[in-house]
């Protein structure tokens, strides 16, 4: 089932499936923040360091599920996979997450990650 995202959206998760940490940065307004494991980082250079140590950490990759908008927020509904819990024995994980994005026109200018609760049913 493919699912029809919003450009910056869009380009988001191709840039993160991709693992081109310097295209996953340039999806973000110059002063964007991302939330991620309880720490906020601004602007694209932050934004590019957490993508380089979130993708060496967990070769993460996102599918989305579904996408909710409203008053210029999206929250996607996305299947995660990567190393994310015994990266020494690169067991590989899936989990759901919901991203909220605060979408500008061309560009994310906000970005929050939270695990949901309940495993990914495959």
């Amino acid at each position: 089932m493919s699912i029809d995202l919003p450009g910056p959206i869009d380009s988001f998760v191709q840039a993160e499936n991709s693992g081109d940490v310097e295209a996953v940065a340039e999806c973000f307004a110059p002063y964007g923040t991302v939330r991620d494991e309880d720490r906020y980082y601004e602007g694209r250079p932050a934004i590019k360091a957490w993508t380089a140590k979130t993708q060496s950490k967990y070769r993460q990759t996102v599918r989305p599920l579904e996408i909710r908008m409203s008053n210029g927020n999206a929250t996607l509904k996305a299947e995660l996979s990567g190393d994310f819990l015994d990266q020494q024995a690169a067991i590989e994980q899936q989990l759901r997450g919901a991203i909220h994005f605060q979408a500008e026109q061309i560009a994310v200018g906000r970005l929050v990650i939270e695990a949901l609760k309940e495993p990914a049913k495959i």
